[in-house]
């Protein structure tokens, strides 16, 4: 009796490797066709599982299966020894060693990144590309419904975007995902169609307006505990919007400052005290 599944996945590969776990086979074990590809949707929202029909293999005549063909297991070839750095020679004493590079201190090691200057755009033509962008976007979604609100944030010098619509959850997305996705994808279209760098926060049902006012708050204790203790303090790692709110928020404070330090998903602001 033949032993066949029909499995569903995210992709064709987890659909066939489910399969093949459930029926406790490998993969030179078994047919695999494919019933549908599946599709990731666009920013996760209409995607289709991938479905596949996989079957166990048979080998020899139609009365009688037999096992398949046993494979021969190879005698893995000696890795060829690995070279040895040759010892520095002392032959040439006349030639002046070179002095290695100085190491950066732990403050250069930190990368401080500063807020950059505003660059002067048409707040206006910003808008509008923005809306114009964000709707056709959504439009590709299939979302239901969406309005847009759009408007000019002097404070922190950004087009900021509300999105209403009963799909709100799949458009914000597990933990923002889906939503700061849109949001940076909005962002690199808008600059490059009007010519000049300009922020664009996508927001819906205030999903960004809440974290923003908690790290509003965080930043007041920050300020209270530097100037309390004149010693730094370090904000939990957050995305480069977040802390472009915490630089512009104190770029102009008298008594601190702040810079980013680590890499990629590590990367935080520390406020510190301003030198003098």
């Amino acid at each position: 009796m033949k032993k066949e599944i029909e499995m569903q996945g995210k992709t064709v590969t987890i659909a066939v490797e489910s399969g093949l776990k459930e029926l406790g086979l490998r993969r030179d074990q078994a047919e695999v066709q494919v019933i549908e590809e599946g599709s990731a949707g666009f920013l996760g929202i209409g995607a289709k599982p991938a479905r596949v029909l996989i079957r166990e293999k048979r080998w020899g005549s139609e009365s009688g299966a037999v096992e398949p063909p046993s494979v021969r297991p190879q005698t893995p070839k000696p890795s060829p020894p690995r070279a040895q750095t040759p010892k520095p020679s002392h032959q040439h004493r006349g030639r002046r060693p070179q002095a290695p590079a100085p190491r950066p201190s732990a403050e250069e090691e930190r990368a401080p990144e500063k807020p950059k200057a505003d660059v002067p755009v048409d707040t206006s033509k910003a808008c509008e590309t923005a809306q114009a962008v964000v709707k056709d976007l959504l439009a590709l979604t299939g979302l239901a419904a969406p309005t847009l609100r759009t408007g000019w944030d002097s404070e922190q010098v950004r087009v900021r975007i509300e999105v209403d619509t009963p799909d709100a959850a799949l458009l914000i997305g597990k933990a923002g995902k889906t939503l700061e996705s849109l949001q940076f994808l909005v962002t690199v279209i808008v600059g490059r169609r009007i010519g000049a760098p300009v922020a664009v926060q996508v927001d819906s049902q205030g999903y960004w307006k809440r974290i923003e006012e908690r790290i509003v708050s965080d930043i007041q204790a920050a300020v209270s505990d530097v100037k309390r203790t004149g010693q730094p303090w370090r904000f939990d790692p957050m995305g480069p919007a977040m802390r472009r709110l915490v630089h512009r928020k104190l770029m102009n404070h008298p008594d601190v400052e702040t810079a980013s330090e680590g890499e990629g998903p590590w990367r935080k602001v520390v406020v510190k005290p301003r030198r003098k």
